[in-house]
């Protein structure tokens, strides 16, 4: 008589087969049932590609505001024993950060290569802007299919502005002049409201995990 067991589990032998063992103590060969072991293996993906993500999201978004702490830590520094210069934080700087938060965030390839109006793309092909800022507003030159704009702090946090279409920013602003042509500032809280009006399906998506 088979002896019953307290739980089914699954079990591998030397064959390198894979075998399950139901309640009553039964042994199966889940491996030489294709359409079950395709399940198991795809169950196993997903377990580990989630399980794997976070730490890996975790560590870079850890990085980031280690980094920019201390950016402000050296910035502080300085002004202290140089008190006639101001020493801000702008430019190419600035939006690097902008750009591997967006990478590391968000379903966005980056260009290995700098282009003028754009930075990356979805996977869909879609072409993605990125700006990110200290101050109190972002800018905005040629439309994109996307744009994305974070604020950042100077603790290392940071805040995702607006997210959505760019052409949505160039009808609320139509009516400022070089508007899609030059380099135009808008203010963070209006551009909080409009990203607060792109539905969920128009936004770019965030990585898994």
């Amino acid at each position: 008589m088979t002896p019953k067991i307290e739980s089914p589990y699954l079990h591998g032998w030397d064959d390198e087969k894979v075998y399950f063992y139901d309640e009553n103590g039964i042994e199966h060969c889940v491996s030489d049932e294709p359409d079950l072991m395709a399940k198991l293996i795809a169950i196993c993906q997903d377990f580990f590609k989630s399980y794997h993500r976070p730490k890996t999201e975790m560590k870079q978004k850890a990085v980031i505001g280690e980094a920019l702490k201390s950016i402000f830590s050296g910035i502080s520094e300085l002004r202290n024993a140089f008190p006639d210069k101001v020493f801000t934080v702008d430019g190419r700087l600035v939006g690097d950060i902008g750009e591997v938060i967006a990478a590391s965030e968000y379903d966005v390839r980056l260009y290995p290569v700098q282009q003028a109006d754009h930075d990356g793309e979805t996977p869909e092909g879609r072409k993605v802007q990125v700006k990110a800022t200290f101050k109190d507003s972002l800018t905005f030159k040629a439309v994109p299919d996307y744009y994305l704009g974070f604020k950042l702090y100077q603790d290392g946090n940071y805040e995702e502005i607006f997210n959505g279409p760019g052409g949505i920013i160039f009808e609320r602003f139509k009516h400022r002049k070089g508007i899609g042509e030059t380099l135009l500032s808008f203010p963070l809280n209006e551009l909080i409201r409009l990203s607060d009006t792109v539905p969920k399906s128009e936004k770019i998506k965030r990585r898994e995990g």
